[in-house]
């Protein structure tokens, strides 16, 4: 009849978090032990590799029952450390490895400790939640320039269309050819003047005051395009400056405990509980 034992599992992963798969569990008893008088245990060595979670488990006899004081040697050896340490294994059905391996002390926070982490997590969440605004406002912002300098645009084109729409005539109009920018022509039937322009697509003529609304309406464009440009640039740099100056006033308004000052950290129930550090009195 075999002697029951124990599932001894745990998970090992790598530093990055990501499960260590292929990482082996090994384990061996110090010396031979007598279970419950049902017979010896000798000192084997039993091991497992982990899956591809990290996962891994080892079925043990529960030393716990036996009566020579022995413990398990245990040893994981991962894809980039290996770690040792010992345990006693009870007389369960499963238990986590981590619930009793014997590890290195470890110094926990204090309440002192804990009280400052959850200041600064307060702090940290604040300029985060300042930093956001600040961006969503300054999108707001920057939606409205954008459209202001679209309204232009189309108030130009607009402009440029019904300059260009006056350009008729009735009379044929002479050849561009060897004629200068800018030179007039009178046409001989109906008094008309006309302009030689060139609109940067074609050389055309075009009635004199219609070719001076063309050049007005195509400046006006212009003027227009390097104001909403200029508007955009400064409304950048202000919207820069504002979320830098909002992120810096947060910051620098924690300054930490400060002497002379006294803080309400709620009240110490546990009469083993201390400070480990000054933060203050009350004057």
């Amino acid at each position: 009849m075999a002697l029951g034992t124990c599932i001894v599992f745990t998970h090992i992963y790598k530093q990055d978090g990501t499960p260590d798969a292929g990482a082996r569990l090994m384990a061996r008893l110090t010396h031979w032990d007598v279970i419950d008088s049902e017979g010896y245990v000798g000192p084997f060595e039993t091991e497992a590799v982990a899956n591809d979670q990290g996962y891994v488990e080892l079925a043990l006899v529960p030393n716990e029952r036996g009566s020579a004081e022995t413990v398990y040697r245990i040893r994981l050896e991962g894809s980039e450390r290996t770690f040792n340490t010992t345990c006693t294994v009870p007389d369960l059905e499963r238990i986590a490895l981590e619930d009793i391996a014997v590890l290195p002390p470890y110094e926990g926070k204090n309440d002192g400790d804990l009280l400052v982490y959850h200041a600064e997590e307060i702090i940290r969440d604040a300029i985060q939640e300042a930093t956001n605004l600040a961006v969503e406002e300054a999108t707001e912002e920057a939606e409205e320039w954008r459209d202001q300098a679209k309204g232009f645009r189309d108030e130009a084109e607009v402009f440029r269309d019904e300059a260009e729409a006056t350009l008729t005539t009735t009379t044929p109009l002479p050849p561009t050819e060897g004629v200068a920018v800018n030179a007039e022509w009178v046409d001989p039937n109906t008094g008309r003047r006309y302009t030689l322009i060139d609109d940067g697509d074609s050389v055309q003529w075009v009635e004199t005051g219609a070719a001076i609304a063309l050049t007005d309406a195509n400046n006006q464009i212009a003027v227009d395009a390097a104001y909403a440009a200029e508007q955009a640039r400064i409304g950048a740099e202000s919207v820069q400056h504002y979320v830098e100056d909002t992120i810096q006033a947060f910051q620098s308004g924690y300054t930490g405990f400060e002497d002379g000052l006294g803080y309400d950290f709620g009240q110490i129930t546990s009469p083993m509980t201390y400070f480990n550090r000054d933060f203050g009195g009350l004057t």
